[in-house]
């Protein structure tokens, strides 16, 4: 129920907070490994993500974060498949259990202890998303409370932190939409504070402006919500602070990023041809960028054949079918590849 960013958790805790508990910050060794570990999630390169966040708990086996993203590695495997298997979702669950024993014996020492509080928010929160995922509707509506709670204790602490705000923005956009998509949780919401749409999706907006670290996040969530007009404009400026080289997070990773959310938003209103031109250019930019085909350029290129499809122009769709084929089957690629191969995508 509760959605948290997975960058704005592991970052959160290297913002400055005004507490009186004295917490060792992780220093740039496993800042470094942190960074590389999420990109490598985002491009489906799942073992590698679990090896670096290994190193994590290794340099920092008291500190949550390195359990938190182990257990987000279970999570993506799980949300970007189709398989049901009671073997990943047990993984997933226990390590989210040892994140809360993680946090709980830092909690135990220090009730104020911010980071602590947001990475047991966190993994209560994916839990919970998790139930909901399942249909476990009531164990996803506690869970959500707890999250909640925990969410707003941050907020009291550290009341400035705009990545925090994300996970704000997020409870406020799906506490007011799920109900009304699923019926069925209208009962379990009663026992949470209501959600506020509009709010939510202004926050978001807040947060992808301002937020020191989840700004990125923050645009994804735009784009999940289908908030077409905001997220797209959003990437587009992205990317043209990319192209201006403008310091920070404006980076080649941001602008294959950037080139591939705004090739979707063009896609969805069936802007054809401009949405090729944006999908060619990512996949482009994974050559520069990636040694071995990533999961990134997978996605594009499989976008790029359901355009084809869409246009009628069967043999070239075809031909980046068999393309993503030719690379190793990352998350069920091979599969889809040969279902558009075997029916037109749309059809």
């Amino acid at each position: 129920m509760l959605q948290f960013s997975l960058v704005t958790i592991v970052f959160t805790f290297l913002c400055s907070v005004s507490v009186s508990a004295q917490w060792t910050i992780m220093r740039t060794d496993a800042d470094i490994l942190v960074k590389k570990g999420a990109r490598q999630i985002y491009n489906l390169q799942f073992d590698s993500a679990a090896a670096n966040f290994s190193k994590v708990r290794q340099l920092y086996p008291e500190h949550p974060a390195g359990y938190f993203l182990d257990a987000m590695v279970e999570w993506w495997r799980i949300t970007t498949t189709s398989s049901r298997s009671k073997q990943l979702d047990d993984a997933f669950l226990q390590k989210i259990e040892k994140t809360i024993e993680v946090c709980d014996r830092l909690i135990e020492k220090n009730r104020i202890d911010v980071p602590a509080i947001f990475f047991k928010g966190g993994a209560v929160g994916y839990r919970g998303r998790f139930y909901a995922t399942r249909e476990q509707y009531l164990k996803a509506a506690d869970d959500g409370r707890i999250g909640f709670d925990l969410l707003m204790e941050c907020q009291k602490l550290a009341p400035q932190n705009h990545d925090v705000m994300l996970g704000a923005g997020l409870y406020n956009y799906f506490a007011a939409v799920l109900p009304e998509q699923y019926p069925i949780l209208k009962a379990a919401m009663l026992f949470l504070p209501s959600g506020d749409k509009q709010l939510g999706i202004l926050q978001l907006a807040t947060a992808s402006k301002r937020a020191q670290y989840a700004s990125t996040e923050a645009k994804v969530g735009q784009v999940q919500l289908g908030y077409n007009a905001e997220y797209e404009a959003t990437w587009r400026d992205a990317l043209r602070k990319c192209i201006d080289k403008k310091n920070g997070s404006y980076d080649l990773l941001t602008a294959r990023e950037s080139l591939y959310y705004v090739g979707v938003g063009l896609m969805n209103r069936n802007q054809l041809d401009s949405a090729l031109r944006y999908f060619y250019k990512c996949d482009e930019g994974g050559r520069h960028l990636d040694e071995d085909v990533s999961g990134f350029t997978v996605k594009v290129n499989i976008k790029i054949g359901n355009i084809y499809d869409m246009q009628g122009k069967r043999d070239l769709a075809i031909m980046q079918y068999k393309k993503v084929l030719s690379w190793d089957d990352r998350q069920s690629s091979h599969e889809e590849a040969n279902r558009y191969i075997e029916k037109p995508y749309g059809k």
